[in-house]
């Protein structure tokens, strides 16, 4: 994924400076936006695994 966006940004290099500023800018904007959902989901994910270790944990110690 990055090195096929990254190949993208180097096509886009040569089109035109002020271009490659723009798209970059919303590239890096979009990047953000997506990192953001990331660590949301992960926290969300990272929520629910503990309480399963746990239950199962709990289950280990008693079998």
């Amino acid at each position: 994924m990055l090195q096929c966006s990254w190949h993208q940004v180097q096509l886009v290099l040569h089109a035109g400076f002020s271009v490659v500023l723009m798209q970059n800018a919303w590239f890096l904007i979009l990047l953000a936006l997506l990192r953001g959902l990331e660590i949301m989901v992960l926290r969300n994910t990272n929520k629910i695994q503990p309480k399963e270790g746990v239950s199962c944990g709990k289950k280990g110690r008693k079998n």
